[in-house]
Order: structure tokens, then C-alpha cells, then sequence
């Protein structure tokens, strides 16, 4: 095969020596690792699946991994493949293999590793797939397998890992999956599965990630959910509904929950606090109402969405300013009041776009020194653009746009050097754009561009929205292009919108 990484392999030496193979103490080959083999020059771009052919050979393998070669294409040669009846591991996932799982794969019964996820296998998983029982890993994501999961897949009392994710399963979560008690890992995620969460899930004691988002799955969620050891809880993108069991957060076991484009409704329980160990937790996208519950904040976060919702209300929970939450989204709600700062000192991603926050800017919030990103866009923010958002040196987004900010734009924000997109259109800004801006090497995509008298300038794409710009300044001879920045005044003699730029001769 020319594939390099294979350079050791002649047949004039000792195979138990190549790169890539192990050999027992009787010199027979017992495992090959072939994972991610680069094509030579001389290789066309896919070979035949048939290239595997001498492979079958090796009775004596009991690990072969052909992964992640994109370039193997075809199906999945299965009479050879029932040669080796030793394997214990097999690996071929990231290939191009197409075509229904031969049923021969299913009588290599020491198997106790099978991957064969990022392929194109179509079909049906066959009956025989319960001649597995010593199975502990199995993983289908991300293939074309369509129909049902067959019954016998229920006998795999051994599974540890079940990836089924990705595919076009059309049913209903099959009652008896608690059967398969030794599963830490299950996966079913972008299929076609209806129906309720079953019950049986209970009996899963080991279970500790459940990833069943992107299907059809409906009804509301079920309390026995907290009584289980389950760590992440996955069920976005489906079409839950009802309000949240007070029970659910009285786990001690949550470390994430994903519960994101539902319909799930009602006031979120004042017991959500009690899920001490969660880490993330992610509601966006639903019909919650009312304010957020003060006893949020007693949560370990790192990570909290409750975006696109109907939250409303002007008091917010105070978190420790040493808690580790460093993700905060808020947008999309009907949240009034001012702009609340009683978030955790290392909050690094601040989103409050789309709510009914009024008032002026607090200085309070300069004091989240390494917020990344900020986004207040939509809101009824107003006074002056405060200079103390120079202070925020971490900064690299911030919108302000369609606020009622007014005055001029502070020269101030020239220094916040890692800045890369900053947003300021639709307010009531006046005056000229700083001179200072230009050094704003964040956003500047050519350095020292030479001008003439005037040279060239930087001219927004967007001509419609920058006809009536008068261009009254230009910084030190030089023209930079500015990528993300947009100002747009509603008063006085400027509409600019400064985006992607590109030059023209002027």
C-alpha cells in the first residue's frame, strides 16, 4: 500500500519489526494500527475498500485499527472480514465505508471494541448484532443506519459506551433499555426517536452522560431524573413541555443540564439552587417567565444560558464575585431595570442584548476586568458612552448598538488594543470618529499602509448605508482598515457604517 508512515513495511524484513505492529511471543501479528495513514503522492485520492484485502489474512489479530483514512472507500469487505475471529478491538471509524453492515462483522463474537462511526453505512442494524454479547463499546455516530433498533441490541448486557447518534432511527426509545445496566455513555442524539423518556432508564445505575437531543422526544420531564447518578442530562431540541419538577435540582449528581429549544414554560423552582454540583446549565430557547431565582446563584456554575426566553423583572441574583461562572447570556428576555453587575469578578462572556435594560451605564461593570465580550445591544441604555470602558483591557466585542447613547464617542476606547469588533451604530452619537481609533491593531487587517495626498481610503461595502458620509478625518497619514467596527449617527453631519472594508482610489 503507498501509504506513508508504512515506510518501514519490505518484505525482506522481519514484519514483527515494521512501524505500526505488534506481535505475539510466537511472532504471529496480533495487532495493527493503521489509524490516520497518509496517502503518498502517487495514491489517488480514495483507493478501493478491497486495498484491506491482505489484512484478512492475519488470523491471529486481536486489534486492528483502520481509522480515520478518508481516502478507503467502498463497503465493508465482510467474507474477509470473518477470518479474524480473534479481534477484540476493531476500529474504522472516519472513512469513506458505505453500504449496509455486513452481517459477518456480527460473528466476530470476542468482540469487545466496534467503531464504525463517521462512515456512510445505510440500512438497517441487523438482528445479529446480539451475537455480541462480550461488547463493551459501540459506536454508529454519524452514518446513514435507518429503521428501528433491533431487540437483540437489548442483550448486550456488557456495554459500557452505545453511540447511536447521528443517524435515522425512526421509533420510539425502546422500553427495555434499562437492560443494559453496565452503559456509562449513551448517545442517541440527532435521530428520529418519539415518545417519552422511558422509565427504564432508571435501572441504568452506571449512566453517567445521556445525550438524547436533536429527535422528537415529547411529554414533560420526568422527576425520577434527580434520582438517578446521571452527571450530563442532553435533551435540547426536542419538543419537551410543561414546567421544570422543583425535584430535578434537589440532584447531586447534575454536572451539566441541556435543556435548550423546548416548550418547556412556567417560573423556574426556587430549588434550583440545591444542585450543588452543576457546573452547566442551559434553559435558552424556551417559554420561562418570571424572574430569575436569587438561589441561582448558590450554583457552581461556569456556564449559564438563559437566553430567549420571557424572564422579566429588575432584581437579579448576586453571585459571588469569586464563584468560576465565566459565561452569562441573558439576551432575548423583557429584563428591565439598569444593567446589573452582581456577576462573578472573572466573567468573561456578558450578554444582556434584546431586554429593557434603561439608565446609564453602571461603573461598576469596569470592574469585570476580564470580560471578553459584551453585548447590550437593543436595550434603553443612554447617557454618554462612559469613558471608564477603557479600563476594560480584556475586551474583544463590544456592542452598544441601538441604545440611546448620546454625545461623542469617547477617545478613550483607542485604548482597548484587543478590541476586534465594536459596535455602535443606531444610538444618538454625534461628532467626528476619534483619531485615535487607528490604533485599534485588533481590527486592523493591513499595518502602515502608505497614503498619498490622500491616498486611498477605506470605503465601506455597504455604499447604500454611507452616501451622505462626509469623511473629516484621517489618522497620521496612514489608512488602516478597520473590519468590525460600525458607528452610526442619527444627528449632525455623519452615517457611517464601517464593516468590511476594502480600498478604492479616491
Amino acid at each position: 500500500m503507498e501509504l506513508s508512515g508504512l515506510e518501514s513495511w519490505n518484505s525482506t524484513s522481519d514484519c514483527c519489526h515494521w512501524e505500526r505492529v505488534r506481535c505475539h511471543n510466537s511472532q504471529k501479528v496480533t495487532s495493527l494500527d493503521l489509524f490516520h495513514l497518509t496517502p503518498s503522492l502517487a495514491m489517488k485520492t480514495l483507493v478501493k475498500s478491497d486495498v484491506l484485502a491482505p489484512l484478512f489474512h492475519l488470523q491471529t489479530l486481536i486489534f486492528l485499527d483502520i481509522s480515520y483514512n478518508g481516502h478507503i472507500q467502498g463497503e465493508i469487505p465482510g467474507v474477509g472480514l470473518a477470518n479474524l475471529t480473534n479481534l477484540v478491538r476493531l476500529y474504522m471509524a472516519g472513512n469513506s465505508l458505505i453500504g449496509s453492515l455486513p452481517p459477518q462483522l456480527f460473528s466476530l463474537r470476542r468482540l469487545e471494541y466496534l467503531d464504525v462511526s463517521y462512515n456512510f453505512h445505510g440500512g438497517n442494524v441487523p438482528a445479529q448484532i446480539g451475537n455480541l454479547t462480550n461488547l463493551k463499546f459501540f459506536s454508529l455516530y454519524s452514518n446513514k443506519v435507518s429503521g428501528a433498533i433491533p431487540p437483540s441490541l437489548m442483550h448486550l448486557t456488557r456495554l459500557e459506551y452505545l453511540d447511536l447518534g447521528h443517524n435515522f432511527f425512526t421509533m420510539e426509545i425502546p422500553t427495555d433499555i434499562g437492560n443494559l445496566s453496565n452503559i456509562s455513555y449513551l448517545s442517541l442524539r440527532e435521530n428520529n426517536f418519539s415518545g417519552e423518556i422511558p422509565p427504564s432508564i432508571q435501572k441504568m445505575e452506571e449512566l453517567e452522560v445521556a445525550d438524547l437531543c436533536d429527535n422528537n422526544l415529547e411529554g414533560t420531564l420526568p422527576q425520577w431524573l434527580a434520582d438517578t447518578d446521571i452527571k450530563y442530562l442532553l435533551l435540547s431540541n426536542n419538543k419537551f413541555s410543561g414546567s421544570l419538577p422543583p425535584h430535578l435540582f434537589q440532584s447531586q449528581s447534575f454536572l451539566a443540564l441541556i435543556l435548550s429549544y423546548n416548550n418547556l414554560s412556567g417560573a423556574l423552582p426556587e430549588t434550583i439552587g440545591e444542585a450543588s454540583r452543576m457546573k452547566i446549565l442551559i434553559l435558552s430557547s424556551n417559554r420561562f417567565f418570571g424572574t430569575v431565582p436569587p438561589s441561582i446563584s448558590k450554583l457552581g456554575l461556569r456556564l449559564l444560558d438563559l437566553s430567549c426566553n420571557k424572564f422579566s423583572g429588575n432584581e437579579f441574583p448576586i453571585f459571588n464575585p469569586n464563584s468560576s461562572l465565566a459565561y452569562i447570556d441573558f439576551s432575548f428576555n423583557k429584563l428591565s431595570g439598569e444593567v446589573p453587575v452582581t456577576f462573578p469578578l472573572v466573567v468573561k462572556v456578558l450578554l444582556l442584548n434584546e431586554n429593557e435594560f434603561s439608565g446609564v451605564l453602571p461603573q461598576e461593570i469596569a470592574k469585570f476586568s476580564q470580560l471578553q465580550y459584551l453585548n447590550l445591544q437593543s436595550n434603553n441604555i443612554g447617557g454618554e458612552i462612559p469613558n471608564f470602558l477603557s479600563q476594560m483591557s480584556s475586551l474583544i466585542i463590544l456592542n452598544l448598538r441601538n441604545n440611546s447613547f448620546n454625545g461623542s464617542i469617547p477617545i478613550s476606547l483607542s485604548n482597548l488594543s484587543a478590541l476586534q469588533i465594536l459596535d455602535l451604530s443606531y444610538n444618538n452619537l454625534s461628532g467626528k470618529i476619534p483619531l485615535g481609533f487607528g490604533n485599534l491593531t485588533g481590527m486592523i487587517n493591513n499595518h502602515d499602509v502608505p497614503a498619498k495626498p490622500f491616498g486611498q481610503i477605506p470605503f465601506p461595502s455597504s455604499i447604500a448605508m454611507a452616501r451622505h458620509v462626509n469623511w473629516t478625518s484621517f489618522w497620521d497619514g496612514k489608512v488602516h482598515i478597520l473590519h468590525n467596527l460600525e458607528v452610526f449617527w442619527k444627528k449632525f453631519e455623519q452615517v457611517c457604517l464601517f464593516r468590511t472594508f476594502k480600498y478604492i482610489p479616491f
